[in-house]
C-alpha cells in the first residue's frame, strides 16, 4: 500500500505516523503546506487503512499500518526525526496541551523548548503518571539550559515535593539558588524575583510546620513585588485531601494553637499567590469545631470558607467545606442534603472541566459512603489503594487510608486490615498527619476486638486517644463509634479519660441512631431523596394536575425553567412522563 503511494503521500505520511490519530488541522501542521487536506481525502478514499471519523473530525490509522510507517520513520537520519518531533511539539504548545508538547520536545532533544512548555504549563496539570517522565526530562537536561529557565526549574522542583521525591527536590532547590547567585548586577531586580519565588519554593520543605513555612513566607514577602509568578493559584492547595485539618494537624495537643497560626499565615500565603487556598483558615477553624462536637460553630466557619473560597474560586477549599457540610448534614440526618450535594458536586467539576478534582471528589464520597455503612459505593481505586493512579498527591495518601481501612472494616476483611495497619501509620506519621493515625488505630481497635483480642484492641484504642484528648477530637470515635463501644465502656470503668469519654458515649446514640435511619432511607430507595427541594416542589405540583405555565405563576419562575426542571427529574427517577411521575410522588406519600 505504501509503496503504491506517490512520493510525496509517502513524505506526508511519515510525518503524520507519529500520531495515534490526529485532526485535520494537526496533519495541517506538522506537513507545513497548504495541500495537506487534499492528501488526506486522496488517502481515505483509496486507502483502507485510513479512516476519517466525522463524529470526532479525527484521522485514524490502523495499528499495522502505523506500525509499518514508523519502522520507516525510524530509520530516517536523526535531523529529519527530529524536526518532526519538534514540530508535534510546537503544535501542541499552539493547542494548550504541554504535557504532550514536553514529551515530543524530548524526543527532539530540544530541552529549550521543554523548558519553555513547562513554564507555559506551570505544572497545573501533571499528575504521578507523568512522574517518571518529569524527573527523566530534568535529569537529562544541560545545567545550561537549565539555568536559563529558571522558572520552569521552580515548577518542576514543586512537584517533585508533591511526589514526595524530597531529596530531588532538595537538590533542585539548590541548583536553582546557584542560578540565582550567579546572576549579574544588571539582573538585580530579577535575581531579586527569583529569591523571593524560592524562599516560597523553600516554604513547602517545612511541611507541615505552620510555624516553619511561615519563616519563609515572611522572607518571600520581603522580596516579592508582586504575587508568584510560578506557582499556579487553580492548582489544588490541597494535594487533593478534602480535609485541610488533616494536612495540618500534627502535634498533640497544639491543635488550637495551630488554627491560631494558619490565621495569621493565611493572609501572607495568599497575598503571594493571588489567592490561592483563600478560605483555608475558616475551613481549618470550622473542622476544629466539629471534631470537638461544636456543630453550630463548626457550620458557621464552614459557610464562611465556602464564601471566601467562591469568590475567589479555590476549588480545593469549596470541596474541603462541602465536605465538612456533608458531615454536618450525617449529624443532623439530613440524607435529602448529602444526596443532592454529592450529585450536584460531581455535576459541576464536570460541567466546568475540573479534572483535578475528581478524584478528591471520590475522597469525599468514599467518606460519606463509609459512614452510612455502604462499603459497595466506596469507589474501587480507594478500597483498592490505587494512589499512584490518581490525581492525589502523596501528602493526602494518609486520607485516602482512611477511608480504605473503614471500607476493609465494613467489610470484615479484619486480617487485611490489621496486615495494612502499619503501613498505613509509617505512612501518617512522614510529616506527620496526627488526624490519619487516630483513624487508623480507631480500625485496628475494631478489628482486633472482632477478632476476639480484646487487650490488644484496648492498648491500641489507648494510643488514638492519648493523640486526641489532649485536642478534645472526639468526632473519629464517635463515628465509629458501633465498633469500638465496648471497648469505650471498658476504658471508662477502668477510669481512663472520664470526661472525654463520657462526652464521646453522650453523644454516640444519637449518631448511631440517625445513621441507622438514613441507612434505612438508602435501603427502601426513598425516591425523594434524589431530587433537590425545588425539583420536589414542582413534582409536586405536577401530580396535582398543575400546567407547565400554572406550575411557573405558582412558583413565581419562568416556563422554561419549570420544563428544565422536569427534565432533571424525568433523567433522575429514570421515568418519562407526569403519569409515572404522579405515581411516583403518590407512592411516596403513601409509604
Amino acid at each position: 500500500v505504501f509503496r503504491k503511494c506517490s512520493g510525496e503521500i509517502q513524505d506526508f505520511l511519515l510525518q503524520i505516523c507519529i500520531f495515534d490519530s490526529f485532526s485535520r488541522e494537526q496533519a495541517e501542521y506538522i506537513w507545513g503546506q497548504d495541500n495537506a487536506e487534499i492528501l488526506l481525502r486522496q488517502l481515505v478514499s483509496q486507502n483502507a487503512f485510513i479512516k476519517h471519523d466525522q463524529v470526532n473530525n479525527m484521522y485514524n490509522m490502523h495499528n499495522i499500518f502505523t506500525s509499518y510507517l514508523r519502522q520507516i520513520f525510524n530509520r530516517q537520519g536523526l535531523d529529519r526525526q527530529q524536526a518532526v518531533w519538534k514540530a508535534a511539539g510546537k503544535w501542541y504548545v499552539s493547542a494548550g496541551d504541554y504535557i504532550r508538547a514536553m514529551n515530543y520536545f524530548y524526543q527532539a532533544g530540544d530541552f529549550d523548548d521543554l523548558l519553555i512548555a513547562m513554564e507555559r504549563e506551570k505544572g497545573n496539570n501533571i499528575t504521578n503518571e507523568h512522574k517518571e517522565r518529569m524527573i527523566q526530562y530534568f535529569s537529562n537536561c544541560p545545567k545550561e539550559i537549565k539555568r536559563e529557565h529558571p522558572w520552569a526549574c521552580l515548577i518542576y522542583a514543586i512537584n517533585l515535593f508533591s511526589f514526595n521525591e524530597m531529596e530531588l527536590f532538595a537538590q533542585e532547590c539548590g541548583e536553582i539558588g546557584e542560578y540565582i547567585e550567579s546572576m549579574q548586577g544588571e539582573q538585580r531586580e530579577t535575581k531579586e524575583q527569583l529569591a523571593g519565588e524560592l524562599e516560597l519554593l523553600c516554604s513547602f520543605a517545612k511541611y507541615n510546620s505552620i510555624t516553619g513555612m511561615s519563616e519563609h513566607l515572611q522572607r518571600a514577602c520581603g522580596l516579592l513585588k508582586g504575587p508568584s509568578q510560578f506557582l499556579d493559584r487553580n492548582g489544588s492547595w490541597t494535594f487533593g485531601s478534602p480535609s485541610v485539618l488533616y494536612m495540618f494537624y500534627r502535634e498533640s495537643g497544639q491543635l488550637e494553637r495551630t488554627v491560631h497560626e494558619m490565621n495569621a499565615a493565611m493572609p501572607q500565603y495568599c497575598w503571594l499567590t493571588a489567592g490561592h487556598g483563600s478560605g483555608a483558615e475558616y475551613v481549618m477553624q470550622a473542622e476544629r469545631y466539629y471534631n470537638i462536637g461544636d456543630f453550630e460553630n463548626a457550620e458557621i466557619a464552614a459557610h464562611k470558607a465556602m464564601y471566601t473560597a467562591r469568590s475567589q474560586e479555590q476549588m480545593a477549599i469549596v470541596l474541603c467545606a462541602l465536605f465538612l457540610q456533608l458531615r454536618l448534614a450525617s449529624v443532623k440526618g439530613n440524607l435529602a442534603y448529602i444526596m443532592n450535594t454529592l450529585q450536584q458536586m460531581r455535576d459541576e467539576i464536570k460541567q466546568r472541566g475540573l479534572f483535578l478534582y475528581f478524584h478528591t471528589w471520590d475522597l469525599c464520597e468514599g467518606f460519606v459512603y463509609s459512614h452510612l455503612n455502604q462499603e459497595n459505593k466506596v469507589p474501587s481505586w480507594i478500597v483498592k489503594g490505587n494512589w499512584q493512579d490518581s490525581t492525589i498527591y502523596f501528602p493526602s495518601y494518609a486520607f485516602c487510608n482512611v477511608i480504605q481501612g473503614k471500607a476493609l472494616l465494613l467489610g470484615g476483611q479484619y486480617f487485611k486490615l490489621l496486615a495494612l495497619t502499619e503501613a498505613f501509620i509509617g505512612i501518617a506519621s512522614i510529616f506527620p498527619n496526627l488526624l490519619g493515625q487516630v483513624y487508623t488505630y480507631i480500625y485496628e481497635a475494631a478489628a482486633k476486638l472482632k477478632l476476639g483480642r480484646c487487650n490488644e484492641a484496648k492498648a491500641t484504642l489507648l494510643k488514638a486517644l492519648d493523640i486526641a484528648v489532649p485536642d478534645q477530637i472526639i468526632m473519629p470515635f464517635v463515628e465509629n463509634g458501633e465498633y469500638i463501644l465496648d471497648l469505650l465502656l471498658k476504658l471508662q470503668k477502668d477510669g481512663h479519660h472520664p470526661v472525654f469519654l463520657s462526652k464521646i458515649c453522650t453523644i454516640l446514640p444519637s449518631l448511631i441512631k440517625t445513621r441507622e435511619r438514613m441507612v434505612a432511607e438508602l435501603s427502601s430507595g426513598d425516591r425523594k431523596l434524589q431530587l433537590t427541594e425545588r425539583e420536589w416542589t414542582i413534582a409536586e405540583l405536577v401530580a396535582t394536575g398543575l400546567s407547565n405555565q400554572a406550575i411557573g405563576k405558582t412558583l413565581h419562575i419562568a416556563e422554561v425553567t419549570v420544563k428544565k426542571a422536569l427534565q432533571s427529574i424525568y433523567a433522575k427517577l429514570n421515568i418519562n412522563s407526569r403519569t409515572a411521575l404522579t405515581k411516583v410522588i403518590i407512592e411516596q406519600k403513601t409509604g
